[in-house]
């Protein structure tokens, strides 16, 4: 019963630190792609 509610416990807070990463990648994501976007204009 223990090692079950444990395995529940660690699925539990996978599922919730999965799209906490996920929003922390393409939040950098995004500003790399506005810091390229912003290198392009000063080119142009």
């Amino acid at each position: 019963f223990t090692l079950f509610s444990l395995e529940y416990s660690s699925d539990e807070s996978i599922a919730f630190e999965l799209p906490f990463f996920l929003s922390i990648f393409v939040i950098a994501l995004v500003t790399l792609i506005i810091r390229k976007g912003k290198k392009f204009s000063q080119y142009s």
